[in-house]
């Protein structure tokens, strides 16, 4: 899974460190992030032994870094790569240096994306319980039993069962020694991993505890607890509690002074009452959830349409958002954008334009950005590329990527399009492209 980080992002959010380091270690950040993806991109059209050694290039570039603030998250995702082409040793290894950065730098950097939960995070997406185990090791008893939970539970999808044994016999063991005191939607992760280990009676009464601690909780801890036991009743074969649950939670959902917090609380429903065979009260849910968008500002707004769109078709014939409303929204919402010159704004309206289909609408938006911006402009030719890819348009995908000012979008653009090659069976495409790519990466920094 591609990691959700922009690099013109970093230097926004970490900009004390940038203002006292300078921009060169953000460019040798580039090039290690971005020899990093196309290593994986080797990996995939199978080519082990070439994603080996641009990953060492990878390596080394991360490594290099002088900035503390930003080193740990190059580190972690050359680690997570090792871990991927199955070099699980190294992985460990480059993992250890990037804890051991990661815990000096969180006394100087304002930001807090040199946490272990960030580094615990990004191995978490990218399913790479080994690496996120030696993270929890590191951290505080919470945040530990917080991080073994959601590892036991990719052990448990993956149905291995005897690590998701062992994990639970130490979550178990922590919360005793430490007496924590577990929220209701981790008391709910634990009554799943009783019953994947085969233990049902444990798992129905772990449930009982959880509903008892969900009655003292309030607000969106409480609604979370409220889905969390509601799925696992359901996994349980329990409907009739499970339906009890979800619709507490949906009513106690109303009560949040968050319309977007709502909205994604309201999804997550739809999924769990579709899950109960419950079409109807998905689809209430996916309307409600459509409604309560409206309050949100029109990016915002189209943003969540286009996250409900998939399940919202999922429920019923006649979805509750047209497309042709989130173009609508796009439009205004770009307006706004032009009307107090927010190139970032327009760049994001761009962007969701290519998300929704829409690559010469978002092509066309970007020709306000040319000359001073074309770092946000670039970065949202990197969306439209890959969106004409998909489209199959190669050619144009090519030319628009290759258009970007800024040169590490310019490579990542091609990442995207190689990929889209590798996904038509197309190959050897895929490998030129890749290999273009990783000839700009190189100079990336340099």
């Amino acid at each position: 899974m591609q990691a959700k980080w922009v690099t013109a992002g970093l230097c926004a959010v970490l900009s004390a460190a940038c203002g006292l380091r300078g921009e060169s270690s953000y460019l040798t950040f580039d090039r290690a992030r971005a020899l990093t993806e196309i290593a994986g991109q080797y990996q995939a059209v199978g080519q082990a032994k070439q994603a080996t050694s641009v990953l060492a290039e990878a390596q080394q570039a991360a490594t290099s870094i002088r900035n503390p603030c930003i080193q740990p998250r190059a580190l972690s995702e050359v680690a997570g790569q090792y871990a991927a082409l199955g070099q699980l040793g190294q992985a460990l290894k480059i993992s250890a240096q990037a804890i051991q950065v990661s815990q000096k730098a969180s006394q100087e950097c304002d930001s807090d994306v040199v946490l272990l939960s960030h580094l615990a995070a990004h191995y978490l997406e990218i399913q790479q319980p080994a690496l996120t185990l030696q993270v929890a090791q590191q951290m505080e008893s919470t945040e530990k039993v917080s991080t073994w939970l959601q590892v036991a539970g990719q052990y448990a999808e993956a149905k291995q069962t005897q690590a998701v044994v062992g994990l639970l016999t130490q979550i178990l063991a922590q919360v005793k020694a430490q007496q924590l005191d577990l929220s209701s939607a981790q008391l709910a992760e634990l009554a799943g991993l009783q019953a994947a280990i085969g233990k049902r009676q444990s798992a129905l009464e772990q449930l009982m505890q959880a509903s008892q601690t969900a009655k003292a909780e309030s607000g969106i801890e409480q609604v979370f607890g409220l889905i969390a036991i509601g799925h696992q009743y359901a996994e349980l074969g329990q409907t009739k509690q499970a339906l009890a649950l979800l619709n507490q939670a949906q009513q106690t959902s109303q009560t949040l002074n968050n319309a977007a917090l709502q909205t994604s609380l309201l999804s997550d429903l739809a999924v769990e009452y579709r899950r109960l065979n419950q079409p109807i009260l998905a689809a209430a849910a996916l309307t409600q959830a459509a409604a309560t968008a409206q309050t949100l500002s029109p990016l915002l707004q189209a943003q969540t349409w286009i996250d409900l769109a998939a399940e919202d078709s999922a429920v019923r014939s006649q979805p509750a958002v047209q497309p042709q409303q989130i173009t609508q929204l796009l439009d205004q919402a770009l307006q706004d954008a032009q009307f107090s010159k927010d190139h970032s704004l327009i760049t994001e309206v761009a962007i969701r334009y290519a998300q929704i289909g829409q690559p010469a609408r978002a092509l066309q938006v970007t020709k306000a950005m040319e000359g001073e911006f074309h770092s946000e402009r670039s970065r949202a030719l990197v969306s439209i590329a890959n969106a004409y890819a998909q489209q199959g348009q190669f050619g144009q995908a090519l030319q628009i990527g290759q258009s970007a000012a800024d040169p590490y979008y310019r490579v990542r653009a091609l990442i995207q399009i190689a990929s889209q090659y590798k996904t038509v069976g197309q190959q050897d495409q895929a490998t030129t492209i890749l290999n273009q790519a990783l000839q700009m990466a190189r100079s990336l920094g340099k």
